[in-house]
């Protein structure tokens, strides 16, 4: 392709309307079933309180700004007592991809049709020159999910392209992300929690009065809290490649696991 034919295919992305969202608007009847099992593959992810008794899930979803929304699959099933929510990118390896240009304070997209190569030698010599920029390619993907789920039932959740974020929820849950963060608000410690981020941080806030047995790990990161507790010297240890602590707030309680083994946690009041 012709550097006036990129121009032109450029200018035509940039001035069309392809970033058009689809809305996800789902509301799921949680009669008869103790626990919620999410995975989320690509997207990020809020969880907070319902208030009614069932579950909604909201949500916007821009795939290549807008082109390739309806490749987004949200499969919603129930077996037994167990709600089964799953999203994924149907045959994203046969979708468009993008070489985005970050330069200037600004972004620059050349569609990739499926099946073929960017000829990077063809980029405008006014994206080469300037001030230092980078580069991306792949499917856009603009995904956020709001998860509405009332108190009661067992949250599982994995997650592996995407932040997770929880507020006031105080269910038992067992959240697992891989290349994104995890942030929690929690009014108060639940029976059960483990959070858990392969390659991001972990970050919870409690509050000053919370009873817990905390678990906190990391191997290749550091621990922050301002919290006072009391850590079980035997059971805690500080090493090369593996920090562990094992204390008791405000004289034991629920456990809260929290693992960052990539990254750091931060446990702090709020």
């Amino acid at each position: 392709m012709h550097r006036i034919n990129i121009l032109i295919a450029l200018v035509l992305v940039s001035l069309s309307v392809l970033n058009a969202q689809r809305t996800i608007d789902e509301v799921q009847s949680l009669s008869g079933v103790d626990e919620v099992s999410m995975e989320v593959m690509w997207g990020d992810v809020e969880i907070r309180k319902s208030t009614d008794g069932q579950l909604h899930i909201e949500g916007k979803v821009s795939i290549n700004r807008g082109e390739n929304n309806d490749a987004f699959d949200l499969n919603i099933q129930k077996s037994g007592s167990v709600l089964s929510i799953t999203s994924n990118i149907k045959d994203m390896e046969n979708l468009p991809r993008y070489t985005t240009i970050h330069k200037n304070g600004r972004e620059y997209y050349f569609r990739i049709p499926p099946g073929e190569d960017f000829d990077w030698s063809e980029i405008p010599d006014s994206l080469r020159n300037g001030k230092q920029g980078w580069t991306s390619n792949g499917v856009l993907t603009d995904i956020s999910l709001t998860i509405l789920v009332p108190e009661g039932v067992q949250l599982e959740v994995e997650s592996t392209y995407g932040d997770i974020s929880l507020s006031e929820v105080t269910n038992d849950m067992n959240i697992q992300n891989t290349y994104g963060h995890i942030e929690a608000t929690l009014s108060r410690v639940p029976d059960n929690c483990t959070l858990e981020s392969v390659y991001s941080f972990v970050d919870v806030s409690i509050p000053s009065s919370a009873r817990s047995d905390l678990k906190l790990q990391t191997n290749y990161g550091e621990i922050y809290s301002n919290v006072d507790f009391t850590v079980d010297k035997g059971a805690s240890k500080w090493a090369a490649f593996e920090n562990r602590v094992v204390a008791a707030l405000n004289g034991g309680g629920p456990t809260l696991d929290l693992t960052a083994t990539y990254n750091n946690i931060y446990l702090r009041y709020q």
